[in-house]
């Protein structure tokens, strides 16, 4: 998870700096693109320890992480941005979904930190209770 965890926020933060430095591309107030590239890998990071904690074997966790990412980037939106339907629905139930609106709020909207809080709380909030829920499947498995 720890794995997970940093190679996400270093991830996140390079593409961040790339576009910005390179391209540059605004992406809206330092502070809270920050906040949110924590708290979206915060959810993902508990959404792997969730997934290893209930797989029974190292090839099943690896399986469904791959399965559980590509469904949240299509439910979540990533793969089309503007698309209406059911991804206009799905994506608010993801944490890639929340991200790329908190990142278009920050970016296009012109949003604050304070205004993106909200989204990052409830991406924490979802990390922590994942998490928390893989910790107890694994704890489970490999004993006291």
């Amino acid at each position: 998870t720890l794995g997970v965890f940093v190679l996400g926020v270093v991830s996140l933060t390079t593409v961040w700096l790339v576009t910005s430095l390179v391209f540059g591309v605004d992406w809206g107030d330092p502070v809270g693109v920050a906040l949110v590239i924590v708290a979206v890998v915060i959810s993902i990071s508990g959404i792997s320890l969730l997934i290893t904690g209930v797989s029974r074997t190292r090839a099943q966790a690896e399986a469904t992480t791959i399965i559980a990412a590509l469904g949240f980037a299509v439910l979540g939106g990533t793969f089309f941005v503007a698309a209406g339907g059911l991804v206009a629905i799905t994506r608010w139930f993801t944490p890639n979904g929340q991200a790329l609106a908190a990142f278009i709020d920050l970016s296009a909207g012109g949003a604050s930190a304070v205004d993106v809080l909200p989204r990052v709380l409830l991406l924490v909030a979802s990390g922590l209770v994942t998490g928390a829920i893989g910790l107890v499947a694994l704890r489970r498995k490999v004993g006291p």
